[in-house]
Order: structure tokens, then sequence, then C-alpha cells
């Protein structure tokens, strides 16, 4: 009876180790559960279903997809848009008028006909664009009293030969407002202007455009302080391959922009907008703002 006794008692002990190991095993198998829910839930997070910012999605970033398929959207102008239609103009440039030179039915001449109407059709089209080159002379005349005088040129005569206000500013546009590289706007002005650029000559142009606007970045932040309501924001953006933080300031008729590799007061600060700022913010609620002193 002993030795029955002993396994019986080593036979409920092992049930209680296993029971425990189980209750245990449960408690685990709960906690990962919960766990992989999460992750799942982090890896499908984006910067459209939740408050995660777009630089955070790094390179991973969902691709783009239109909605027109879901809303069933038919392309080209949508009912209710207000649209946009070419009007023809009371004074055009130029005046074709075309004459039918024989009858339709016997040939006869039309010439000396009786006109009963006319049917108006205006195009409206370009020019050829081509480089106009300007030639200034500047003459230098001596007078009775012996001294010579030479005339000035115009500021746009900066040497030999150069590139006239009209080019510098269409090509600073196209690089700097319509975003084409260096590259394809000395295209567009060399297939399409029949004017050859150097890319060198294009890039410098961003900084000469910097250069005149001196001053202007100043203004335009004091005046956005002046403004009774201020829209205020950031995004992120990658700039030389690392992300960083575009902070804007804006009204309906004014905009400034702050590239910083930093999200929070530091560059709150040095943007140099809110600070003493007395109108009325409009922003996230994001803590830095409410904590800028104003």
């Amino acid at each position: 009876m002993g030795s029955s006794d002993d396994e019986v008692q080593r036979l409920s002990a092992l049930l209680l180790e296993k029971d425990a190991e189980n209750a245990q095993l449960r408690v685990t198998l709960a906690e990962l559960t919960v766990r992989i829910a999460q992750l799942e839930t982090l890896l499908g997070r984006n910067s459209k279903n939740s408050s995660m910012p777009p630089s955070a999605e790094g390179f991973a970033k969902p691709p783009v997809t239109s909605n027109r398929a879901a809303r069933r959207r038919r392309p080209g102008k949508q009912s209710g848009d207000q649209g946009h239609r070419l009007e023809p103009v009371v004074h055009p440039d130029h005046v074709v008028v075309h004459t039918p030179q024989l009858c339709g039915s016997c040939a006869k001449d039309l010439t000396r006909g009786e006109v009963l109407k006319e049917e108006v059709r205006q195009v409206f089209d370009l020019l050829e664009v081509r480089a106009v080159v300007t030639e200034h002379r500047a003459e230098t005349r001596r007078c009775s009293c012996g001294t010579t005088t030479t005339a000035g040129f115009p500021s746009e005569a900066i040497g030999p030969t150069c590139y006239g206000p009209g080019v510098r500013a269409l090509l600073t546009y196209l690089v700097v407002a319509q975003h084409l590289p260096i590259e394809r706007a000395t295209e567009v002005f060399r297939e399409c202007c029949g004017i050859t650029v150097s890319t060198g000559f294009a890039t410098s142009l961003i900084g000469e455009a910097a250069d005149g606007l001196d001053g202007f970045v100043e203004l335009t932040r004091a005046a956005l302080k002046q403004s009774p309501v201020l829209h205020l924001d950031e995004t992120g953006a990658r700039v030389a391959g690392k992300l960083g933080w575009v902070h804007s300031a804006s009204t309906s008729s004014l905009t400034a922009y702050l590239f910083h590799r930093r999200r929070g007061r530091v560059a709150i600060d040095e943007f140099n907008i809110l600070a003493g700022y007395r109108g009325v913010a409009v922003h996230d609620g994001w803590t830095p703002y409410r904590n800028t002193t104003t």
C-alpha cells in the first residue's frame, strides 16, 4: 500500500505541475496575441489613417491610388464644376477673310458676288517663340571743351553677350515654380525657343533670384505677425535624403516657409513669427504651438 500511495502522490504532483504550466502558457499566449495585434496595427498605420506624419513613414509609403473608381467619377469635367470656356475677343489681333472663288453649282466667278453672311471662328495661338537680339552701342563723344563722355549701358546689358531679363525670369520660373529639373528646363528653351543655355547658367539663376529677394522674407514675416488671423502648420519633407520639417505660416495672401531639421519649439522660435503674435493663431493644437510665448 505504501508504494501505491507514493505513486498517487507523485502523479498528483505531476498533474498540478502540468496545470500550472498550462495556465502560464495560456497567459503567455494571450499576451502574444495582444502584441501581434498591436504590431499589425502599427504596420498598417500611415499618414492617411492615423496621426502619423508623412515623414515617419520612411521610404515605405503606401502607393498613391486614385479614388476615382471608388467614387465612380467619370473623366473630365464633373457635374457642378464651374469649368472654363475660351471666350472670343472683341478686337482680334488679325482678321483673315476667306472668300469663295467659284460657285459650287455653275463654277462662275464669285469675286463680286453678294455677301449674305459670315461665320466667325477665332483661333488662339502663340507667335513663333525665338530669341530677339538687341545690340546696345554706347557712344563716346567729345565735347567742344575737349572732354570725352561715354554713354552707359542699360542694366540688362551686363556683358558683350548675355541673356536678358525675360530669359532669366522664365528659366527661373520653370525651375523654381514649376519644379522642372535644371536639364529639362534648358531643353525647353533649346527645343521650344531655339535658345541654348547651359545647366550651369540655369543653376546660377536660383542664387541670383534669391539675392534679389533680400529683405523679402523679413518683410513677409513682419506682415504675417500683424495679420488678425494666422494659419500655422508643419509637414515632413526630405532634403538631401534626410527627413526634416517644412514649417508654414500663412494668410489668404501671404505665405512664409522654413525648412528645419527639428519639428518643435526650436524651429518655431527660429521661424520668428508666432512669438509676440497677438491675433488668432489657427493650428492643429500641437503642444509647441500652445507653449510658444505670445
